[in-house]
């Protein structure tokens, strides 16, 4: 069964040849295998360097949404609608319609309508 780092390479078309689980490294290493517990190593380490370049670049593809990234919390919540343009346009039409609801409501209570 492969292990998360596998799965997060398999996901973003990352190379996993050569890459052994921790079973079969166990085996080689029984067997005195080194070139092949070498290569397996420096396989996941090449993986672990694409991965924290397409992170860093934010094109990794990953098996959850946003709000399990960024929070349900007013700050993760504000995240979102900044890295979403579509929603932010939303929340933006949305403020303004609540805003120009409101004018009418506030010139009455203050008395400055016409």
């Amino acid at each position: 069964m492969p292990g998360r780092l596998i799965n997060l390479a398999k996901r973003n078309r990352i190379s996993t040849h050569d890459v052994m689980s921790g079973e079969d490294e166990a085996a080689a290493n029984q067997a005195r295998e080194c070139l092949k517990i070498h290569r397996s190593t420096l396989r996941k380490l090449n993986i672990m360097e694409s991965v924290i370049h397409r992170a860093d670049a934010g094109d990794l593809k990953v098996n959850v949404g946003p709000a399990k990234i960024y929070g349900l919390s007013v700050n993760g919540i504000a995240e979102i609608v900044k890295n979403n343009r579509v929603i932010a346009f939303v929340v933006a039409v949305i403020i303004y319609l609540l805003q120009a609801a409101r004018e009418p409501v506030v010139q009455r209570i203050f008395g400055t309508s016409s």
